[in-house]
C-alpha cells in the first residue's frame, strides 16, 4: 500500500511539473541561432504564451561580425512587426496579439545585401 502512495505521488508532481513547464512564457530562454546570408531567417525555440498580448521581451547579447539583423514574434496565426536594425547590447519589447496558451517564437533575418551566415545569441520571454 506504502509503495502504491509513492507512484501516486510521483505521478501528481510529474502532472504538476508539465503543467508548469507548459507556460514557460515568463521564463527567461537563451538562444543562439545562425541566420542564413541574403535575407535568410533563423529562429529560436518555442514558448507557450503565457499572457494574451503582453509584449514580448528580448535581450540580444551578440550578432556577428557587426551586421544589424530584425527581430519579430511568430505565432501559427499571427506575426508581429518587426523590431529593425538590431545590434550587440540592445534590450526590448515587441508588442503583439498572441493569446494566452498559443506557441511562439522570434525569427531573426538579415539584409538582403547580408553576404554571410550570422551568429545572433541572447536571452527572450514571450510574457
Amino acid at each position: 500500500m506504502k509503495q502504491k502512495g509513492n507512484v501516486s505521488m510521483l505521478l501528481i508532481a510529474l502532472i504538476i511539473m508539465g503543467s508548469v513547464s507548459a507556460y514557460a512564457g515568463t521564463s527567461w530562454s537563451s538562444f543562439s541561432t545562425t541566420v542564413p546570408r541574403f535575407n535568410g531567417s533563423g529562429y529560436t525555440s518555442y514558448q507557450t504564451k503565457s499572457i494574451s498580448s503582453e509584449d514580448a521581451e528580448v535581450d540580444i547579447d551578440y550578432v556577428g561580425g557587426d551586421y544589424e539583423v530584425d527581430i519579430r514574434l511568430v505565432s501559427q496565426n499571427r506575426n508581429s512587426k518587426w523590431e529593425r536594425n538590431v545590434v550587440d547590447g540592445m534590450f526590448f519589447y515587441i508588442p503583439n496579439s498572441v493569446q494566452a496558451g498559443e506557441r511562439c517564437r522570434l525569427e531573426i533575418s538579415n539584409d538582403l545585401s547580408t553576404p554571410v551566415k550570422v551568429q545572433v545569441e541572447g536571452e527572450w520571454r514571450s510574457n
